[in-house]
């Protein structure tokens, strides 16, 4: 049987949708609404408006960008055919880095609800096992793993829709008052773990190899998916803020459990809590789906070990990228750390990330201008600078916030960005005396 060279296209519009909705809202949607309205009180709504604001033009980006690098990992390959090529495996690796933590928060998450049902269970070993299971499921296949994103996908969102609609209809208005608590301050202090739900949008660029016509999927898929993403987290925040008084909702592990026991009939707020494993499971399978191509895209660039980029005789799919990335999350599982922590560490990342990206996306014009006018969706330019310009500046602003409110969390960042640039010059000159 012949090797193959690339992944294959198997995923349609339904399931790419799916699989970057599962992904955006999964485990954050039943931990971080809670938690973060403990910090800013019912103006924690604000904190997921102002994100979405600065997502939609990320979304553009991301859109145009896919399109015209439709390829698995394609934010290395747009960053460093369009800027430089250590720009583009600095970023991918910092954007590794991200991503395992990332990791972390959502499996920490699923374990936060599995022991709602087994409380005697190690919460470590949960985690762990969780992101096991779906490296597992990855490696047999693209196919398999959408399918299984899809279901979960639809079960969650109905699941989020009843507790919502629930909560909205029947709010005590007065836990909406003061709206602000904490002042304006708190709104955009929040407003940073809070974009933590925003950031997995570039998935899509990710995987773009992988999805059918990319030309009108990756666009719509995108469009449709932030329409979802922000309807659903200005609900949930709705209903738990209108539900129970906001200064006690930090003190629950799972703030949305708490809330449908009292919203709803004992059965449906059981469907709620399993609801939630299903969404946390979405966001662990979205992650090792999505993010073990950007391994495999730098090491076809021999920028990682070659053997990373083998693909399965079958299915066409990075397996060993995917056992990789999956052993590098599961140690940081092991690490330990709190899910806010995990949060920001990951948007002070992606910041970073997106600026990159936008950057990108400026050049697309001038250093494509073939493949941009070939593109079947296409911003004009103007308004790839215009997007570019906002995604840069927000970014900015976000990252002195968070540098500001946390500087132990900056350097981290700055440490992983030098061990990028030490790795990429050294595997330089490891292929040069090999060569």
């Amino acid at each position: 049987m012949t090797t193959p060279q690339h992944t294959e296209r198997t995923i349609g519009l339904f399931g790419t949708v799916l699989t970057l909705v599962g992904f955006l809202i999964g485990a954050s949607i039943y931990i971080l609404p809670g938690q973060l309205a403990a910090l800013a009180g019912p103006g924690v709504i604000l904190s997921y408006l102002f994100g979405g604001v600065m997502a939609f033009f990320a979304c553009l980006l991301a859109a145009q960008i896919g399109v015209v690098i439709s390829r698995s990992g394609g934010s290395f390959y747009a960053i460093s055919n369009l800027i430089s090529p250590m720009a583009g495996f600095v970023s991918l690796w910092l954007l590794l880095l991200a991503i395992c933590v990332a990791t972390a928060l959502v499996a920490s998450g699923f374990a936060n609800y599995w022991l709602v049902y087994f409380p005697a269970w190690d919460p470590t070993a949960i985690a762990a096992g969780v992101v096991l299971l779906f490296c597992i499921i990855n490696v047999l296949g693209t196919r398999i793993s959408v399918m299984s994103q899809s279901l979960m996908t639809l079960l969650f969102l109905t699941a989020m829709a009843l507790f919502s609609i629930a909560g909205i209809t029947t709010m005590d208005r007065s836990n909406l008052v003061p709206f602000l608590p904490a002042g304006f301050g708190s709104v955009l202090s929040a407003m940073i773990p809070a974009y933590f739900s925003w950031t997995g949008f570039t998935v899509l660029i990710e995987i773009g190899g992988e999805i059918k016509d990319p030309g009108r999927n990756i666009f719509r898929a995108l469009m449709i998916g932030f329409v979802l993403v922000l309807v659903f987290y200005i609900g949930v925040c709705l209903a738990l803020v209108g539900t129970m008084p906001w200064y006690t909702l930090g003190d629950f592990d799972a703030p949305v459990s708490e809330a449908a026991e009292l919203l709803l009939p004992s059965w449906l707020a059981n469907f709620i809590t399993l609801s939630a494993l299903l969404a946390s499971a979405t966001s662990v399978n979205g992650i090792v789906l999505a993010y073990s191509r950007d391994i495999y895209a730098m090491a076809r660039q021999r920028l990682f070990p070659e053997a990373l980029a083998k693909l399965t005789d079958s299915h066409a799919v990075p397996a060993r990228a995917i056992v990789t990335f999956t052993a590098v999350a599961v140690m940081f599982i092991l690490m330990g750390g709190t899910i806010t922590d995990y949060a920001i560490i990951t948007v002070i990342a992606f910041m970073i990330i997106q600026i990159a990206l936008a950057v990108a996306a400026i050049r697309i014009p001038v250093l494509m201008p073939a493949e941009y006018e070939a593109s079947s969706f296409k911003l004009s330019v103007a308004m790839i600078r215009l997007s570019a310009g906002v995604v840069i500046v927000s970014s900015l602003g976000f990252l002195f916030r968070a540098l500001a409110d946390d500087p132990q969390k900056g350097l981290m960042v700055l440490l992983v960005l030098s061990s990028g640039w030490l790795w990429y010059h050294f595997r330089l000159r490891f292929l040069a005396r090999i060569e």
